[in-house]
């Protein structure tokens, strides 16, 4: 008879056995849940990867060596290079790394590890692989899903002798998200913004996220309480209660298994004091976020070096590829010849690390600066400089510091060209674009630099601008986004622009149309209550869909000293994780919770601070975060509010402005 159980436990069929190892972490040697400062997502998923997968692959090859090929399909290939890079594979034991759907050279004296998703396509094109018993791919194989593998798939292999004669391993990772750095992950679901708007959401789609997340709390060990926001629509809440039902089923069967009391002990949460919070919400809680030029050096490197500009000349002093997360620039050697160089954006570099979320102006500085440092105390810089001795034990130093030399006059001259290439964008806009901006910004803030209210008739003057008399200044890109955030405070703004001639291509219109379609731009009594004022009231401010407190933070801080007029907007991620803690938490008004009854505070968060687990939070958006989000999420994590707390932030893709008009009229990119 087969059996389904909880990650951990072995899973029995007739002709072989599935194990799920999602809950063999629990058993690391030294890898207790207290990640304390410095935690890093990447690296826990990294090691589950090289240890509980290749390692276990590897080392039990019977006389055939600890050398493997490795397959993978669409779908994995996604996850596994988000936190591996092919000479990590190499050293283990990986000699090639192929893809299932592509022909590939038969090697039947090299056992195998397949990283598969659990659909029949990936299956079937496993047993193509054994069709010809004569014939095999490979010698014996090593099966790993990226998530939970259903019965009728396992059956589908355990019936086909080809496939079963060669089986070493089958086992659920449950690793079915992908990584964007130590502590942000996504789904790879580029299009929900406009697949899953305004809804009901397909089934099939709720089922997909849940099983993600799920992969993703089972990685942290966690059993979270789940906040949820209240929209328009019931995607939040349909995500939160069907996962809640999942973990529930997960960690009592994990805690009915062998040594229940242990398990129960780490993973219940049956009790008044949760030590972890996931908050979900979709993308209609801060429509501007995708929208408003951000000045981080990261978010503004993915959206002004893209190389998918519309009429922009960015493309020419540098390109970054989003999909590759590497920067490709072009730079003379010493005989001034040109060279084109290409620097990968990962965890491995620590320039990267250090500066991407500060604002560009402050991570130029803080660069020239290090590098400045690093010229005078690294003895092989000084040898370059003509600081040359005849001190043997000088020039022996300089030798010994040749390696590091190298590698990070590497980083700072590509951490340079990619800051000269932002400033060099933005110079090639002139001053046309700073306008755009201060727009933007008074926009998405409802008040302008000085920290007065603006109104209808402002808006609609400064926009009309653009609209009519600068038109040709203007990208279609610039004009689409300004409309859209317009869109987003003004009450009936459609019938007011979209439907009047302003020299839009139908293109433009479509996707103007097609974001309007999806609802997120609106509150959720309509999705909610409209601030705005009415037609006909030009002069009442246009605060749009903004509360009354989120107006006030931006007067505050556009009346501060220090204020730049162009770094007014603050996406609202930041203050929800931070207010998860606060004394008033976040209002029951706008976020449900499930369970219900149980009560998260900030007193009995901070008290689990001495406990065995480390506290928690989980942000995830349905429909993308942006990466103006992710630097207000870690900026907040740095905070003495989260002090010793864990912070994660997810979505369904990370969504810059160029992916999200891309989904709103999918083009494809040139030379892709």
């Amino acid at each position: 008879q087969d059996h389904v159980v909880a990650p951990g436990a072995c899973r029995c069929f007739p002709v072989f056995a599935v194990q799920s190892i999602g809950g063999d972490f629990l058993h690391m040697p030294g890898d207790v849940a207290q990640h304390g400062v410095g935690f890093s997502l990447l690296d826990r998923v990294r090691q589950r990867f090289l240890k509980d997968m290749i390692a276990g692959a590897t080392e039990g090859n019977e006389g055939r060596g600890r050398y493997v090929a490795m397959v993978l399909d669409e779908g994995t290939v996604k996850i596994l290079s988000s936190c591996l890079r092919v000479y990590d594979l190499l050293e283990e034991g990986v000699t090639v790394v192929e893809t299932i759907e592509k022909p590939r050279q038969s090697l039947p004296s090299l056992d195998a590890l397949y990283f598969l998703t659990p659909t029949m396509t990936s299956v079937r094109n496993l047993q193509k692989d054994f069709k010809d018993p004569k014939r095999p791919q490979y010698g014996n194989i090593h099966i790993f899903f990226s998530s939970e593998v259903s019965e009728q798939l396992v059956r589908q292999l355990a019936q086909d002798p080809n496939v079963v004669c060669r089986v070493k391993t089958l086992k659920d990772m449950n690793l079915n998200f992908i990584m964007h750095d130590s502590a942000c992950f996504h789904c790879g679901r580029d299009r929900d913004i406009v697949d899953l708007f305004p809804g009901p959401i397909p089934q099939p789609a709720v089922d997909d996220i849940v099983s993600r997340l799920v992969c993703l709390c089972v990685s942290m060990k966690q059993q979270p309480l789940i906040r949820f926001l209240k929209s328009g629509n019931d995607h939040c809440e349909r995500v939160a209660r069907e996962l809640d039902t999942r973990l529930r089923d997960i960690f009592q069967k994990l805690g009915d298994s062998d040594k229940p009391a242990e398990k129960a002990q780490i993973f219940s949460r049956d009790r008044a004091e949760p030590t972890s919070v996931l908050l979900i919400l979709d993308r209609s809680f801060d429509p501007a976020a995708p929208l408003v030029h951000d000045f981080g050096y990261e978010a503004l490197a993915y959206d002004v070096l893209d190389g998918r500009k519309d009429g922009c000349p960015f493309v020419e002093v540098g390109q970054l590829k989003p999909k590759e997360n590497t920067f490709e620039y072009t730079f003379r050697d010493a005989r001034g010849g040109e060279n084109k160089k290409s620097m990968i954006l990962g965890d491995k570099d620590e320039v990267w690390q250090r500066y991407k979320h500060e604002f560009l102006g402050n991570a130029t500085k803080k660069l020239n600066k290090e590098i400045q440092e690093f010229s005078s105390e690294n003895a092989m810089a000084k040898f370059q400089k003509g600081a040359r001795s005849s001190d043997t034990a000088a020039t022996k130093d300089a030798i010994r510091q040749l390696p590091e030399y190298q590698e990070k006059m590497s980083r700072y001259s590509g951490h340079t060209e990619m800051t000269s290439a932002c400033f060099k964008a933005l110079d090639a806009r002139g001053s046309i674009l700073q306008k755009i901006c201060e727009l933007e910004q008074d926009l998405a803030c409802g008040v302008d630099k000085e920290g007065n209210e603006v109104t209808n008739a402002r808006l609609i003057g400064q926009l009309s601008q653009y609209l009519y008399h600068q038109r040709e200044a203007v990208s279609s890109e610039e004009l689409v986004r300004l409309l859209l955030l317009y869109m987003s405070m003004v009450d009936d703004a459609y019938d007011k622009i979209l439907d009047r001639d302003h020299h839009l291509s139908e293109i433009d219109k479509n996707k103007i149309r097609r974001m309007l379609q999806t609802k997120v731009h609106l509150p959720p009594s309509r999705q909610g209550a409209f601030s705005a004022a009415q037609d006909g009231a030009r002069g009442e401010p246009a605060r749009g869909r903004l509360r009354a407190e989120r107006v006030k933070e931006f007067q505050s801080a556009a009346r501060e000293k220090d204020s730049v007029a162009l770094y007014r907007f603050s996406p609202l991620l930041g203050n929800l994780v931070k207010k998860l803690v606060s004394r008033d938490g976040l209002p029951g008004d706008q976020f449900g919770q499930v369970p219900d009854k149980l009560i998260f505070k900030k007193d009995r968060f901070k008290a689990d601070r001495d406990r065995l687990k480390q506290p928690t939070i989980i942000a995830f958006v349905i429909g993308g975060v942006t990466l103006s989000e992710i630097r207000t999420v870690t900026q907040a994590a740095r905070s003495e509010d989260l002090a010793d707390v864990n912070v994660v932030v997810g979505g369904s893709c990370i969504l810059t402005p160029k992916r999200l008009l891309d989904v709103l009229h999918p083009v494809a990119p040139e030379g892709a």
